[in-house]
């Protein structure tokens, strides 16, 4: 059964291939979930260099970087037993205190790690009574090896992504950029290598921002080019109803000439285009009809006119014409 388990546990990690957040989400955390950089821990409880990392360079981490919500750090089993005859029960009992109540956890890694040549079961459930876990639910967990598969999953997990010692450390950001490293590295070499994920974040956030400063400056350019166009078009839509109406009467002004014409062909009336005349224009007509003695025509118009022959110093005849409407 246990054969399958882990095919089938190693055939998703082929799959997924990166640290696994779900993987994750039961495991012993410090620090904001919603931090930049996440922290993965591979321990051995009996091994003395994971001993010396959590004494002499973990506080600093914890006080630079977890308390300041610029990581977020697990903390995975690893058990090296070929060498760390106790290490697997330490690994299921700090399960099994998870499990209990998650406040318990860092008291009791703490103790586990400062006691490392005092692993037995025995020792194992008094510093779980040590740090006030339900004794009882405890007992019954490790007894039983409840957690045998998880800390299983955890070691599977581990060689997987590289881990061939311990301690093993993977960081990784938000961005999926990835860094591992074994042993217990001086803490400079954990701020060299968090500061340059946290710098990746933090530039990659400056891209997206501009990008979508981009983004938005095209969409107004957009809407600009849209609203231009659609104030050009309604001024052509204008100037093409200005046209048409100005054709409209052109047409109109075209009818009335050839009606005009063919009233004046066909010896019409005077009458019938004589309203479309101004009243000046009228008076000036009537005048010449008038001067042509057509007074029974200019009667017909309705008017009436007075001549006045005058002759100038010079012998030439001129007529003064005025013609009122009757």
């Amino acid at each position: 059964m246990k054969k399958i388990i882990f095919l089938v546990f190693l055939f998703c990690l082929i799959l997924t291939q990166v640290i696994n957040a779900e993987r994750l989400a039961n495991q012993p955390f410090e620090g904001n979930p919603q931090a930049q950089v996440i922290v993965v821990w591979y321990v051995d409880f009996q091994n003395p260099f994971d001993a010396i990392f959590y004494n002499e360079i973990y506080p600093d981490l914890k006080s630079e970087y977890i308390d300041s919500d610029k990581v977020l750090f697990y903390v995975k089993n690893f058990p090296l037993t070929d060498i760390h005859p106790d290490a697997q029960k330490a690994a299921e009992a700090s399960e099994c205190i998870f499990n209990d109540n998650i406040s318990y956890i860092w008291p009791y890694i703490d103790i586990i790690l400062n006691n490392q040549d005092a692993l037995d079961v025995t020792k194992l459930k008094e510093y779980a009574e040590d740090v006030g876990a339900d004794t009882s639910l405890f007992n019954n967990c490790l007894d039983n090896d409840v957690e045998v598969d998880e800390v299983e999953f955890d070691a599977f997990d581990a060689i997987f992504n590289g881990a061939t010692g311990v301690p093993y450390f993977i960081i990784l950001n938000s961005n999926g950029f990835t860094i591992s490293f074994s042993g217990a590295q001086p803490f400079n070499i954990f701020k060299q290598n968090i500061d340059g994920l946290l710098d990746n974040v933090s530039d990659f956030a400056s891209r997206l921002d501009n990008l979508e400063e981009q983004q938005v400056q095209m969409q107004n350019d957009i809407l600009s080019i849209l609203n231009t166009l659609s104030s050009h078009s309604n001024i052509l839509t204008e100037y093409t109803n200005r046209i048409l109406l100005l054709e409209q009467k052109s047409s109109e002004y075209e009818e009335r000439i050839v009606s005009l014409e063919n009233n004046q062909n066909n010896g019409a009336s005077f009458p019938n285009y004589f309203k479309y005349l101004s009243a000046s224009d009228r008076k000036k007509m009537v005048c010449g009809y008038a001067e042509d003695n057509n007074m029974t025509f200019i009667e017909d118009l309705g008017y009436s006119c007075n001549l006045t022959y005058k002759y100038s110093s010079s012998g030439k005849l001129s007529v003064k014409c005025k013609c009122e409407k009757v």
